[in-house]
């Protein structure tokens, strides 16, 4: 019997290994590209941040505006990334350096969040199975210090409290559309309620981030995970150039 091989990614900041907070599926074989995006909650003064490669005048990998979720992930070459995450470019000193290690396959997400309005880098696998997911899986994940979130929809179960900073997986949902009812008890506010509606027919897996905005108020997040958000490649043209498409009666026969 052969041996699992466990492609999976890693983070090394300031002297110290930081592994995925919950590593998800494990991939049996390496593929061509990893794939990693960047969010930035809650930065002091709304600071947007810029994601490069450490030494390296090329334009940004990721750049993200404060507080809320980016517009997607970008792939990168498996293997090590020496990384510097800064507001702006023309800062003498990057806020902070880091180096991450991908697996082709893996899909990541480098949350960076202000304790004390000093930024810190958190990693978030989200690697897919090697097989398709037949069901839906909605993976809670709670940024809010203090409250209590619960969470009621068609094919959860009865519904418990999740804690910060406790994350919570739903999985063997319909892949269809789901009405979600949440209620916050969140520490000076009122009693939060919100609705939306989960769509898990294009994407099997999505993830709900528990999070105020930049105002305090309750807003939670969904957003897709994994490969359901990366968009096929247009294939290339044979002939070299972009055929014109002619209306009907121009067409040749």
């Amino acid at each position: 019997m052969g041996h699992r091989v466990f492609y999976g990614a890693w983070l090394w900041v300031a002297g110290g290994l930081v592994l995925p907070a919950e590593p998800t599926h494990p991939r049996t074989a390496p593929e061509s590209a990893a794939y990693v995006r960047l969010w930035n909650f809650n930065p002091p003064e709304g600071q947007s941040l810029m994601l490069s490669e450490d030494q390296s005048t090329a334009p940004p990998l990721l750049e993200t505006p404060a507080n809320w979720v980016s517009a997607g992930y970008v792939p990168v070459a498996p293997g090590s990334h020496r990384l510097r995450l800064e507001s702006a470019p023309e800062d003498e000193e990057p806020l902070l350096r880091c180096v991450l290690r991908v697996a082709g396959g893996n899909f990541v997400t480098l949350l960076v969040v202000w304790p004390g309005g000093t930024p810190e880098v958190r990693l978030l696998d989200e690697t897919p199975p090697d097989a398709p997911l037949t069901s839906g899986v909605l993976t809670v994940r709670h940024f809010i210090p203090g409250a209590a979130i619960w969470i009621q929809g068609p094919g959860f179960p009865q519904p418990r409290a999740i804690h910060h900073p406790n994350h919570q997986t739903f999985p063997d949902l319909v892949r269809g559309l789901i009405p979600l009812r949440l209620k916050a008890g969140i520490p000076g506010l009122a009693r939060s309620e919100w609705t939306l509606q989960a769509d898990f027919s294009h994407c099997a897996s999505q993830t709900l981030l528990l999070v105020l905005d930049p105002y305090g108020r309750f807003r939670p997040r969904l957003v897709p995970s994994g490969q359901c958000e990366i968009q096929p490649e247009e294939p290339e043209d044979p002939a070299g150039e972009r055929a014109q498409k002619l209306p009907e009666n121009l067409a040749p026969k």
